[in-house]
C-alpha cells in the first residue's frame, strides 16, 4: 500500500521542530565580563516523547553557545501537550539554546547601553576553557570566525530584506569546497527563516492554522539574501576528524540567529527607546505591531 498525503495533511501530521520558551539570568562584570548564567528551557513535546528527551539533552549541550560561562545552572523540562510530537530538524536543540544565550547577551547590553559585539567579542572561547559539563576546548577557532549581517528594515510597513551575509566558516580541511558552500549557504537561509517568517500558529483546540504554504511561509529565492559572500577559515586541519574535516551540515543554521539580531539594531536604530520583546519567529506582523500598538 502507498499513502500520498495532501500538502496540508502532510504538514498537520508530521512532525516540526520544538518550540521553546524560556527563562533566563545573566551576571556580568561592569566591563562586560559574563560571570554567571542561569537558565530553564521549558519544551513543547507534543503528545508523546518521540525524540524529545534528546532533543532537550542537546539543548543543554549547547547552553552556553561559543562563550565561556565559569558559572553556570542550566535546568531543561519536557513538557507534555496536547499537539503532535515535535521531533528531530536540523540542529536538534543546540538553535534554541544558542538562541536563548544570545537574548541573553542583547537584554544585557540593552541595559548597560554597550553594542553586544563588544560583549561577544571579548567572552568568545579560548583554547581550555571548559564547558558547563566539563569538557575542555581544544583546537578552538572561535576568536578567528565571524559572521557579519546586513539588513533593511521598512519600518512603516514592517518589511524586511536581508541584504547581505558574509561568513567565515570553519569547515576543517574541505572534503568537496562546492558542496560545503552549499551547505553553509542552504543553512543560513534554511536558519533564516526559521528566525523570521516560519510562524506556526494554533487554534485553541490545538488544530493547525498555517496549513499550506500560504500561510506558512518559507524562504524562496526572492526571500534569500541579495548577497551571500562564504570564506572558509584557512589553516584550520582538524587531525581527529575525517581527512581533517569538520562538521558542515549543521552548524550554518545558526547564523540565522544573527539576521534576528540585525533585524531588531534596525529597527532600534529608528525607535532607540523601543523595549526588547524576544519572540522568534520576528515576522513582519510582529514587527510592525511591536513599533505602533502602543502608539494606538
Amino acid at each position: 500500500m502507498k499513502l500520498t498525503l495532501r500538502r496540508d495533511e502532510d504538514i498537520r501530521m508530521t512532525g516540526k521542530r520544538h518550540p521553546y520558551s524560556s527563562d533566563f539570568k545573566i551576571g556580568l562584570s561592569k566591563d562586560g565580563q559574563i560571570l554567571a548564567y542561569q537558565v530553564t528551557f521549558y519544551q513543547n513535546a507534543g503528545a508523546a516523547a518521540d525524540l524529545s528527551p534528546a532533543v532537550l539533552e542537546r539543548s543543554l549541550f549547547h547552553t552556553t553557545n561559543s562563550y565561556f560561562v565559569p558559572n553556570v545552572k542550566a535546568t531543561a523540562l519536557c513538557c507534555r501537550t496536547n499537539l503532535p510530537p515535535y521531533t528531530a530538524f536540523r540542529g536538534f536543540g543546540a538553535p534554541q539554546a544558542m538562541f536563548v544565550f544570545e537574548s541573553a547577551i542583547f537584554k544585557a547590553a540593552e541595559q548597560m547601553g554597550i553594542d553586544p559585539w563588544s560583549i561577544q567579542k571579548q567572552n568568545l572561547l579560548r583554547e581550555g576553557d571548559s564547558f558547563p559539563y566539563g569538557m575542555k576546548l581544544e583546537n578552538s577557532q572561535a576568536r578567528r570566525c565571524w559572521a557579519i549581517i546586513e539588513v533593511t528594515v521598512d519600518c512603516l510597513r514592517g518589511t524586511y530584506q536581508i541584504d547581505t551575509v558574509k561568513v567565515v566558516h570553519d569547515v576543517g580541511k574541505s572534503l568537496n569546497p562546492l558542496i560545503d558552500r552549499g551547505q553553509v549557504e542552504g543553512g543560513l537561509v534554511q536558519g533564516i527563516g526559521w528566525m523570521t517568517i516560519e510562524e506556526l500558529k494554533y487554534a485553541d483546540n490545538g488544530q493547525l492554522l498555517t496549513d499550506t504554504l500560504s500561510t506558512y511561509k518559507v524562504p524562496d529565492i526572492y526571500f534569500a539574501p541579495q548577497t551571500i559572500s562564504v570564506h572558509f577559515l584557512e589553516n584550520s586541519d582538524n587531525p581527529p576528524g575525517l581527512f581533517d574535516s569538520k562538521a558542515i551540515g549543521e552548524p550554518p543554521f545558526m547564523y540565522g540567529i544573527g539576521a534576528y539580531f540585525a533585524i531588531w539594531q534596525a529597527m532600534k536604530a529608528f525607535r532607540p527607546d523601543l523595549p526588547l520583546k524576544l519572540s522568534a519567529p520576528l515576522t513582519p506582523e510582529k514587527l510592525l505591531l511591536s513599533f505602533y500598538t502602543e502608539a494606538n
